[in-house]
């Protein structure tokens, strides 16, 4: 445990936590950023639950002797971005706090740990799901500190070594303070490194994402079926493609105006994505030709929902803003990883949209 001045051991217990909140961070966007729920859920847990480890080991030690540590802390921000992550995952990381405290001595302290993140899981739960959880951010992280800050005194003063009425006296006034003033400095500090999150994804996005539709850019679309490919090689899985184009969309262009064609592009843009799975990978390849990645399907059900997405763009009337009433009809190709590996896969697609085409557009080819 640290020494010195309390001063002193705050200010280094509150460097340390920052330090690793950053570090943290970091290691988010190089690995968890995009990855499902769970998986970021679980990573958060993690987090938090080595951020209550480090506030146990570096504690404030008072004049007197007494420890005074910040554990809580990791908990109570994961409640106060509980919407982040899935619903068990604040009482999941006071789960995980209290075995790494078991974990450095089982005594005394190690059960009023217990007790103490207990009660503080479970008020502030239940106050979450009553209404908290819907209250403005500054509400909810004040709400939820000074909660959680008022009963760890509490739950300190009623399990302690000393009567409560000496707790209070000695110690409640010094606990609260570093708790509120320990929160003040991780809510900022998360708000720093969200913001900076919101810009991180809003430049990935604009580099991945088609500006026109909000599909996968080309680009986004490659790395995909690079990614997919990879993954159907190792597990000898299925993978299959489609590339989709606007028949005579020149005409649509030379007829109602470029204003008009963007529309028309945006609505075939979510038809497609209306009727494809929810993980299927939807983008525009290029102009007014659509690609979509089928993970972990072959040829006769991505040939299916191919056909089924070309006769929900045949029946669709579309509304421009402009008045004007267009229906467009698509041509498609389909190839699967069995028949033509690598970026063969692409070629193989791209021929079948051809001979689509040459047959009299508005058809779905996926052999030959």
């Amino acid at each position: 445990m640290l020494t010195g001045t309390f001063l002193g051991a705050m200010v280094t217990n509150a460097s340390v936590m920052i330090a690793f909140v950053f570090l943290q961070h970091y290691i988010y966007i190089m690995y968890v950023e995009g990855k499902s729920e769970r998986y970021r859920t679980v990573y958060g847990i993690i987090v938090h639950g080595l951020a209550g480890l480090l506030s146990m080991l570096f504690a404030y030690k008072l004049e007197n002797g007494a420890i005074v540590d910040t554990r809580i802390v990791p908990l109570l921000l994961m409640f106060i971005w509980s919407k982040r992550y899935l619903p068990w995952a604040p009482f999941a990381t006071a789960a995980l706090i209290v075995a790494l405290r078991f974990g450095i001595s089982v005594n005394a302290g190690a059960f009023a740990s217990l007790l103490n993140l207990l009660a503080i899981a479970v008020v502030i739960g239940f106050l979450n799901s009553l209404w908290l959880k819907d209250q403005p951010f500054r509400t909810r992280a004040w709400t939820i500190t000074i909660v959680g800050s008022v009963i760890n005194i509490i739950m300190a003063g009623l399990v302690g070594a000393m009567p409560m009425i000496d707790f209070m006296q000695q110690f409640a006034a010094t606990v609260f303070i570093v708790h509120i003033v320990t929160m003040i400095a991780m809510v900022f500090t998360y708000r720093v490194i969200f913001r900076e999150m919101r810009v991180h994804t809003e430049l990935r996005e604009t580099a991945e994402t088609d500006f026109l539709t909000g599909l996968q850019n080309r680009r986004m679309l490659d790395r995909t079926m690079e990614e997919q490919l990879t993954i159907a090689a190792r597990s000898d899985g299925e993978l299959s493609v489609a590339l989709i184009d606007i028949d005579h969309f020149k005409q649509v262009n030379d007829s109602y105006g470029h204003e008009a064609g963007d529309e028309v592009l945006q609505q075939v843009a979510q038809l497609i994505q209306n009727n494809v799975r929810s993980y299927d990978r939807v983008g525009r390849y290029g102009g007014e030709e659509f690609m979509i990645v089928f993970p972990h399907l072959g040829k006769q059900a991505a040939s299916e929902i191919a056909e089924r997405v070309r006769i929900a763009i045949e029946e669709e009337e579309i509304v421009t803003s402009q008045g004007y009433h267009v229906r467009v009809t698509v041509s498609i190709g389909v190839a699967t990883h069995e028949e033509s590996r690598g970026d063969r896969m692409k070629t193989k697609a791209d021929e079948r949209l051809y001979q689509a085409k040459q047959r009299g557009r508005n058809r779905t080819v996926s052999a030959g």
